[in-house]
């Protein structure tokens, strides 16, 4: 159209310009030479076009390879990587659930290597106190018995000189039951003897039982006190032996143990910061497989959209060539038949054309005034009116000025509205973008505030267990404390019966009295016999109160030490809760603020994507007319313009 538009322009100038000829042929080369110049132009014009189109098209296709190889490329990365952090994410969860057993199985191996060090203590420190408890006796009956056996050695050697063995009997006897009255544990050790012995020792010491030629001889009770002195210092050696044999093995047990419990808090802390690692590195990944799928996702669709603008521009650009490298030849062959030799022959003949330029005058009018008329313009036609051509030469001058300032205007118009919805477009994509980021964020937070208040109220939960639990402690604990004060009061009242009765008792049967009585026949009155044993069933039976109520504060201790145990671990327990339910608090406070600021930037960046939508309705409104008709205007106007051109050199050559 544009080609067929030049063509006939030329024509138009060429008949318009053939009113003003002469007979010479140097005029007739100047309208030629003027229509070939301009073609040279257009030529020339076309040319840069075409120049600057190749090099937006070279521009163009450099964006398009260089975006596809890098988006291809950065595709290709995320589709390897998505695999390789799926597979540490789940290497990483797998980590931590291993990580959790072992740790748990490492505490209770902690817990029960503990519990056996307590138990083993316990166990170590009563047979420590047994030990201690029978090594004082012991010690104490080996004084008594060496004191007995040197005081027997002293009377022996006595009676010795003297030669009564009768006075020495009764001397010995005397001697030992004054040691037998001061340590009843070695009159309880001597019952231990057997056989003889035990015979012979026992009517020795019976009240009145010395005669001559019936009492066992000295000796042989200095014998049998040597024989037990001698048995309770090997004892004692026994029992020192064994005590430090079984402090030997307590300490060796307590070493292996503390080594067990060190090595096993060692790996759980080891392991503690393994897990922790692991958690951190799932986290990570988790956050780094959605930014790489959300990122993968974006330039899966930027490639697309890429290869379809790149491919839209290089057959828009094809077709473009095709049409001007069409208008190129167009022109380059019109030059050619301007400057032919034929055509400058032709030229050169001045009469066919004088004969003609009547016509031509009248055409030619015609020609301009219907151009006129499509531009608006009325002309008179007639001799009057060729004064007026310079007139309506200036005219369509101004028109095509005022057009083309228009064309200017309205291309200025299009590149403003193409940019501003672009740029509209670009920033509701980033909004949009921030805002789905501010949701995920919302959503995020909200299910951290979620979890974090689900934790403090299972803390509270079970402080309120604990605190029952100590209740319920404490509440055993007294009535423990009140059976203990009653077993306690009720020994008590025992013992005091019972020293009363013994009191009683040893008024008569006490070993004192016996051996001050002096020898009688045997019709003389004789208390009874089964007295001392009576006195030591009383005394036994005290023993036993006592060891009762020496169990029983025993068991007292150990319950009150169990109990406030129990109530400082319990308080620590609570207090770990309070403190871990005041770091929750304040990491729900973060939350919750966190999250009311991102409610606030997003209400905001709802409001900026309302207010782009505004703009773009607007902008829509301003721009889409002039968009929508851009091309149509543009061709129209610039048919105008050549049209008023057209007239323009018409009505210059009709004015000649």
């Amino acid at each position: 159209m544009r080609v067929m538009g030049s063509i006939t322009f030329l024509v138009l100038l060429t008949c318009g310009a053939a009113l003003q000829v002469d007979d010479s042929d140097k005029a007739w080369e100047r309208p030629i030479t003027k229509v070939v110049n301009l073609l040279k132009d257009m030529a020339t014009q076309l040319e840069v076009e075409a120049k600057e189109d190749a090099d937006a098209q070279e521009t163009m296709g450099c964006w398009c390879i260089t975006n596809e190889k890098e988006k291809s490329a950065a595709i290709e990365e995320a589709n390897r990587r998505i695999p390789e952090l799926e597979a540490t994410i789940n290497e990483a969860a797998a980590a931590t659930a291993q990580l959790t057993v072992e740790i748990e199985g490492l505490n209770k191996e902690v817990k029960h290597n503990k519990d056996a060090l307590g138990e083993a203590s316990g166990i170590r420190a009563k047979e420590h106190g047994d030990f201690e408890n029978r090594e004082k006796e012991l010690v104490s009956n080996i004084e008594s018995g060496t004191r007995a056996v040197d005081a027997i050695a002293k009377v022996h050697a006595s009676a010795l000189l003297q030669g009564d063995d009768a006075d020495e009997a009764l001397e010995i006897q005397k001697v030992l039951k004054q040691h037998m009255a001061h340590n009843k544990k070695l009159l309880a050790e001597a019952q231990k003897l057997v056989g003889q012995q035990k015979k012979e020792f026992m009517s020795f010491l019976q009240v009145g039982s010395v005669s001559a030629g019936k009492a066992p001889p000295s000796a042989a009770i200095f014998g049998i006190l040597k024989q037990m002195k001698e048995e309770f210092e090997t004892t004692l050696t026994d029992s020192r032996t064994d005590e430090d044999l079984a402090n030997k093995d307590f300490q060796a047990l307590k070493a292996a143990k503390t080594k067990e419990i060190k090595s096993g808090e060692d790996q759980i802390k080891q392991k503690t910061e393994q897990k922790a690692d692991a958690e951190e590195l799932n986290a990570r990944s988790k956050e780094d497989h959605e930014d790489t799928s959300t990122q993968l996702e974006a330039d899966t669709k930027f490639l697309n959209n890429l290869r379809g603008q790149c491919k839209n521009f290089a057959k828009d650009y094809q077709e473009r060539l095709k049409a001007r490298t069409t208008e190129q030849t167009a022109v380059s062959e019109t030059i050619e038949i301007l400057t032919s030799d034929e055509a400058s022959s032709s030229f050169s003949r001045s009469d066919p054309v004088l004969l003609q330029v009547s016509s031509r005058r009248n055409s030619a009018r015609q020609q301009g005034n219907m151009v006129l008329r499509r531009a608006g313009i009325k002309i008179q036609a007639g001799p009057q009116a060729t004064g007026a051509f310079d007139e309506v030469t200036k005219q369509i001058e101004t028109m095509v000025a005022a057009l083309k300032k228009e064309q200017k205007e309205e291309v200025d118009k299009k590149d403003y509205c193409n940019s501003e919805l672009n740029a509209n477009d670009k920033q509701t994509y980033d909004k949009n973008h921030i805002k789905k980021d501010l949701e995920t964020k919302i959503e995020d937070l909200t299910a951290l505030s979620q979890q974090l208040n689900e934790a403090v109220a299972a803390l509270k939960q079970q402080i309120a267990d604990m605190n029952l639990e100590m209740k319920k402690a404490s509440e055993i604990r007294e009535k423990e404390n009140a059976d203990f004060q009653v077993t306690v009061a009720d020994q008590k009242a025992t013992q005091a019966i019972l020293k009363k009765a013994l009191d009683r008792l040893k008024e008569v049967y006490s070993a004192a009295l016996l051996q001050q009585e002096p020898p009688v026949t045997a019709k003389a009155y004789k208390k009874n016999a089964g007295g001392a044993g009576v006195v030591a069933m009383v005394e036994t039976i005290s023993d036993d109160s006592k060891k009762v109520e020496a169990d029983a504060l025993a068991g007292e201790n150990d319950a009150q030490k169990a109990y406030e145990e129990f109530i400082s671990d319990s308080n620590a327990s609570i207090q770990a809760a309070n403190d871990e339910i005041a770091s929750k608090g304040e990491s729900i406070a973060q939350a919750d603020a966190d999250n009311t600021a991102a409610g606030g930037d997003l209400s905001h960046t709802i409001d900026d994507l309302l207010a782009l939508g505004e703009t773009n309705a607007s902008l829509h409104k301003e721009c889409d007319f002039v968009l929508n008709n851009f091309d149509t205007r543009q061709s129209k106007r610039t048919e105008e313009i050549e049209a008023l051109t057209q007239a323009k050199y018409i009505f210059q050559g009709a004015g000649r």
